[in-house]
Parts: C-alpha cells; structure tokens; sequence
C-alpha cells in the first residue's frame, strides 16, 4: 500500500447476519464480524483527522471524510452480496460511502441530534434507499465492530 493509500476494505467470508425488528414493520440486518482487518481502517481514521470536515448537509454530531472508491466499491459488493435482496433491492443506482466521528458533547449538540433520526429522502416508486453504519470500538464491552 502506497503512503496515504487506504487500506483494502476486506470483508470477513462469513459475518454473523441477523435480522432485528425495529418497529412499523422494519427490520434491521445486523452484520457483526463483518471486516477482516478493522483495526486498519481505525489506523486510516486517525492518521487522517485533521482531513474530516463537518458538514452542514446532515445532522451527525462530528467531523466526516469520503470515503476513497475502491473501498466504497468493496462496501457495495459486500451488501449486493449479504444485504441487496434481504432488502428487496435488485442493483444500486447510487452510492456514498464516508467516515464519521462523533466530537460534540452533549451540551454541543442541537434540537435535531437529541433523537434517533429517520432518513427522509425523496425517493421515486420503484426504489428505495438502504443506509448503513459500520462501528469501530476498540472497547469489547461496546460491541465490537457491526453495520
């Protein structure tokens, strides 16, 4: 891997997937186990902040940094592979990918951060939006690493 090159985002042959019901007739897939090397992309992240931005386009409590193709490629081939026809979806149309760190305490946060959110995107009939979040703790006792 060249300096500054991210590293492979390598998946695991075999998550553990589970389906959680979350309530109005949704359900979450649950992938833990889900990267082979996790710990790199902890590396990649941190070698990194001072390139996260935050952004005034979403609502998230921190910093964010797109993601490079290869790996926003690899991203999409794991959930065509494990989570597109769980999810009644037959091909991507679109695809972003970026990583996220929450910075703001309690006190910093505004109005629309205090709640769970609902993505509320227009979408055309026929598709549909799918939207992950993948965790990287490095404590065992906060779950490890899950979409």
């Amino acid at each position: 891997m060249a300096a500054g090159e991210a590293p492979p985002l390598r998946f695991n042959a075999w998550p553990k997937i589970h389906a959680v019901t979350i309530g109005g007739g949704h359900s979450c897939l649950v992938f833990d186990d889900a990267l082979a090397d996790p710990e790199a992309w902890v590396d990649y992240a941190a070698a990194r902040r001072g390139q996260f931005v935050d952004s005034d386009a979403n609502a998230y409590p921190g910093p964010e940094l797109p993601l490079p193709t290869p790996a926003v490629e690899s991203l999409d081939g794991f959930f065509a592979q494990h989570a597109r026809r769980e999810l009644g979806g037959r091909r991507t149309l679109r695809r972003y990918a970026r990583l996220s760190i929450a910075t703001r305490t309690a006190a910093q946060l505004v109005p629309r951060q205090w709640l769970c959110h609902v993505d509320r995107l227009d979408v055309v009939a026929g598709e549909a939006i799918a939207a992950s979040v993948l965790y990287l703790f490095r404590e065992p006792a906060l779950g490890g690493t899950a979409f």
